[in-house]
């Protein structure tokens, strides 16, 4: 079968490598010059299964009081909200109990774990190198309270299989030195060995160069999607500012912009463009010193080393489709990468980057089939698009196979 796969994000990307595998003519189509030249670009790095937590969650209401005023708080609300955010929110509230977030947090940690070994099956076959370590990632409290909390919280975790380490000071400084720097305002952590980082826009255009050279995958950059021509609840071809598509199934893996696309054939997508922000800095003398990722949770920032960079993410931003960045938002992070890596970073050379998370009201990523018997939607990943990409990229390309098998 000839497949469209709209988007040559990670996600998009995946999902052709799938296909491709299972022997289907494969098309990828991106709107930019490039792959992975938006949030697959600007994500932490981190390919986390334990930090799978649904944001759906009774303690996020905490985090919405404290922000609300702050111009530096980890959330921000645009005031009037936009009128297709209250349907959105009003569905998040419902899944605000102990009981539901646990169970997403399980569905999340399960696709993620599942990811996770499908990276390294990727990388044993197609060799990529990517500016990766698996080093793990420690996740860091400022007082016992907050520690207890996270551990109870992790539970679920831990009852799939995820092996957590409780460190104390002492542990932590001899598991990541760099944080010597400020373990004042550290009391003790939580370290996953598992998880694995490296750089998520060198890895998609690799694998999509890879895929273009041992599968015969094409892609057309540069290339808008303006509509579709569907007929016998079918797609006949997608329409686009390059001429017409056509194709026996298209596959949707745009992120924060699927809905857009799918307006127009009256599906209605519940994924919200919810902006993040990320710093990159390179190192001035060499490769930075840092092993692991690091997570601060009440900072609620994540920094992580991509090569011989470092990069920072933090904030989500409730205000539609702006990319403009808030400045005032990036001091507290830039304070904290200046004093835990001083003058070995370039901070002159800093960029600056905020995209859209593609956020559901569950935080679970829509995948599968639609109610068009040639559509397939691989999106609303969240902040786990990187992490999960893999797992959700498979389920699409077998229920695309199921559906081809059962065609008349």
């Amino acid at each position: 079968m000839r497949i469209v796969v709209i988007g040559a994000g990670i996600v998009g990307v995946c999902s052709a490598y799938f296909l491709a595998r299972s022997g289907h003519d494969v098309v990828v189509v991106e709107r930019n010059a490039e792959a992975a030249a938006e949030a697959s670009w600007g994500n932490a790095g981190v390919i986390t299964p334990s930090q799978a937590y649904s944001m759906a969650s009774p303690r996020i209401w905490s985090m919405v009081r404290k922000s609300l005023f702050s111009t530096t708080g980890p959330l921000k609300f645009k005031f009037p909200p936009e009128l297709r955010l209250l349907p959105w929110m009003a569905e998040f509230c419902t899944y605000c109990t102990e009981a539901r977030s646990r169970e997403l947090t399980r569905q999340k940690y399960l696709l993620s774990r599942e990811a996770l070994g499908l990276y390294h099956e990727i990388v044993d076959e197609t060799k990529i190198v990517f500016d990766d370590h698996v080093s793990g990632s420690i996740n860091v409290f400022a007082n016992e309270q907050a520690l207890e909390a996270s551990w109870a919280a992790s539970s679920v975790l831990r009852e799939e299989g995820l092996t957590l380490e409780r460190l104390d000071r002492d542990a932590l400084l001899a598991a990541e030195p760099i944080l010597a720097n400020d373990i004042g305002n550290i009391h003790g952590a939580l370290r996953s060995r598992i998880d694995w980082s490296g750089n998520p826009a060198l890895f998609t255009r690799r694998l999509l160069r890879w895929l273009e050279d041992n599968h015969g995958v094409k892609v057309k950059f540069e290339t808008n999607i303006t509509g579709f021509d569907v007929r016998a609840n079918a797609i006949r071809h997608a329409v686009t500012d390059m001429g017409l598509i056509e194709a026996d199934a298209f596959v949707l893996a745009s992120g924060a912009y699927a809905p857009q696309l799918t307006k127009s054939l009256g599906l209605r997508l519940p994924i919200y463009p919810v902006k993040g922000y990320s710093i990159t800095i390179p190192s001035s003398d060499g490769v930075p010193n840092l092993n692991s990722s690091v997570i601060d949770s009440s900072r609620r920032l994540a920094v992580s080393r991509l090569g011989s960079s470092i990069r920072v993410t933090f904030r989500a931003e409730f205000g539609g489709y702006d990319t403009s960045i808030d400045k005032v938002a990036c001091r507290v992070p830039l304070d904290y990468v200046a004093g835990l890596f001083g003058k070995s970073l370039d901070y002159d050379a800093a960029h600056f980057w905020a995209g859209f998370r593609p956020m559901t009201p569950n935080g679970l990523p829509i995948v599968g089939p639609t109610r068009l018997s040639n559509l397939f939607l691989n999106a609303g990943h969240g902040h786990l698009g990187w992490t999960m990409a893999p797992a959700t990229s498979k389920a699409v390309a077998e229920a695309l196979n199921r559906s081809a098998g059962a065609a008349p």
